[in-house]
């Protein structure tokens, strides 16, 4: 029994082709946000959950959070802006026109 479990969770720190295949993460770049685009935040632990915010910059390179969100309403901290990442983010509408 204490042998089984044993292996068990060895089997989690395993080293090989499937635990690189496991921990990998594929960047994924969404063109369809740009600076300026409203967005409604997604993630249920933000303070800003289900509130609008405009996009600030989005990170090129292989982030974690590349999108920054700028709010009208500060959090707890005084904080108006916070990193979010692409599947956390819903377009509301796009960025404003160009003046020519």
């Amino acid at each position: 029994m204490l042998l089984a479990l044993l292996v068990a969770s060895s089997e989690a720190f395993a080293f090989g082709p499937q635990a690189a295949f496991r921990t990998s993460v594929a960047p994924v770049v969404d063109m369809a946000l740009t600076r300026g685009s409203i967005v409604r935040i997604m993630r249920p632990e933000s303070y800003w959950y289900q509130e609008t915010g405009s996009v600030a910059t989005i990170a090129k390179s292989g982030d974690r959070y590349p999108v920054v969100v700028r709010f009208e309403k500060v959090n707890y901290a005084g904080v108006a802006t916070n990193n979010f990442a692409l599947d956390e983010l819903v377009e509301v509408e796009g960025p404003p026109a160009k003046a020519e």
